[in-house]
């Protein structure tokens, strides 16, 4: 796990490479990849804590001292969380960790009666 992850992006990484150790479907080279997810996952629970407490909407307040006015407009956090998601869901779909994914995993399997063997084969077939 890199060292400067933040503890949210910590915790995901843990979950998301405890199971795909598990299932057989990681390697070092992946650790790129997988901090993408992790450092997005920290911004998409940033952005939605943001968006709770803000809502949806915020105002803005637009011009100078002697002439100020207030602008509705949508929370910027709404588009960091979209964009997170985005992430997350593109690097998590290249290990297979969609539905639609686990269809076209390919895993190296070398005795059919072997715990990881038996989950790969559940994440391939659902």
């Amino acid at each position: 796990m890199p060292a400067d992850l933040r503890p949210k992006a910590q915790a995901f990484w843990k979950v998301i490479v405890a199971n795909l150790k598990y299932a057989g479907l990681i390697s070092k080279i992946d650790g790129q990849q997988l901090r993408i997810a992790a450092d997005s996952w920290e911004h998409y629970l940033d952005a939605e804590e943001d968006l709770r407490e803000n809502g949806i909407v915020i105002d803005e307040i637009r011009g100078t001292n002697n002439n100020q006015y207030t602008v509705r407009k949508r929370n910027p956090a709404w588009d960091v969380r979209s964009a997170a998601w985005k992430e997350i869901t593109s690097v998590l779909t290249k290990f297979g960790l969609s539905p639609a994914a686990r269809t076209s995993l390919t895993t190296h399997v070398d005795d059919p009666n072997d715990e990881e063997t038996q989950v790969a084969k559940i994440l391939k077939f659902g």
